[in-house]
């Protein structure tokens, strides 16, 4: 009974006359929302097919921007290779027993460590002149139980405190003595084809040598030759002291210099010693004219902060 009178209320608020007419309704009311589902639905399906689509492109320009950041990247890099910053290397990857320039001393003394767990290390300290509260590691020495030398220069301030040069010396026992032929063999190995060499009785040096813009010299004049071999033997603390050559060593970059000790016959002889000596010459000058220019901008700042004497 109460579910006939529920049924008349709602057809009576409906404004239909009878069940058939309400069943009628319904039926037309449920195919109406039948329609706007399916309208609906295929606004989802192109809703989706624009997402794809969206999809698509931004995967396109992803990878567009990823093929021309590489070149970026690579410039960067390359950029990077020449303007000595910690931990940056050296250029063209060039090291000595893993030593590379622009290394912080933290790093070069894990990688001495690792050559040679003998390795004794010292640090030296200094201060630039007429600069209070100006100390900064020198170099640091290394030497090992067989009696294998290190030595690492680092950069003055306002620079951080990075390799700019590095030599090792290394004696060879008798009976441990490697032949000429078979270091000469191993070097061009690890280095390429040297710049310069010189074959003397005693002494065979060979020079891989890069210009001021990174650039590796393969046929250099007589002139770049003897400028850069110089070059690459001037200490920093030679540089700090004199910029009488300055405009000369910018012209020539990374160096590596190797001088094989030699005995015996040229074809049969055998290593006695090594001493190779890793710098960048134009990174070292420039080093020192920002040291230089900071010094007379602390000198400068001094003088004006003293007042007029008492008269």
């Amino acid at each position: 009974m109460r579910f006939k009178s529920a049924i008349a209320i709602m057809l009576c608020m409906t404004g239909l006359s009878s069940l058939a007419s309400a069943e009628g309704f319904f039926s037309n009311l449920v195919g109406e929302l039948k329609t706007q589902i399916d309208k609906a639905s295929d606004q989802v399906d192109q809703v989706n097919s624009l997402a794809g689509q969206a999809d698509g492109q931004i995967d396109q320009a992803a990878t567009g921007f990823a093929q021309a950041e590489k070149p970026t990247r690579q410039a960067i890099e390359d950029a990077r290779n020449f303007s000595l910053v910690p931990g940056a290397g050296s250029p063209n990857g060039m090291d000595v027993i893993g030593l590379r320039l622009g290394m912080t001393a933290q790093e070069a003394n894990m990688v001495l460590q690792r050559h040679d767990v003998t390795m004794q290390i010292q640090e030296q300290y200094s201060q630039l002149p007429r600069v209070s509260n100006s100390k900064y590691l020198h170099r640091v020495s290394a030497i090992s139980a067989t009696g294998e030398q290190v030595v690492i220069e680092f950069a003055p301030p306002p620079r951080e405190s990075i390799a700019v040069r590095l030599t090792r010396t290394t004696q060879y026992a008798q009976g441990a003595r490697p032949s000429l032929i078979k270091t000469q063999q191993a070097l061009r190995q690890k280095y390429g084809t040297p710049t310069l060499e010189n074959n003397r009785r005693r002494m065979h040096v060979s020079l891989w040598l890069h210009d001021g813009r990174g650039n590796k010299i393969t046929s250099p004049s007589a002139v770049q030759a003897q400028q850069c071999t110089q070059a690459s033997r001037v200490s920093i603390d030679h540089l700090m002291i004199s910029q009488q050559q300055d405009k000369a060593l910018i012209e020539c970059g990374a160096s590596l210099d190797i001088q094989l000790g030699t005995i015996g016959s040229k074809n049969n002889g055998l290593v006695g010693s090594l001493v190779a000596t890793l710098s960048n010459p134009a990174e070292m000058v420039r080093t020192t004219q920002q040291t230089r220019a900071y010094i007379n901008k602390n000198v400068g700042t001094q003088v004006e902060s003293v007042g007029a004497p008492k008269l």
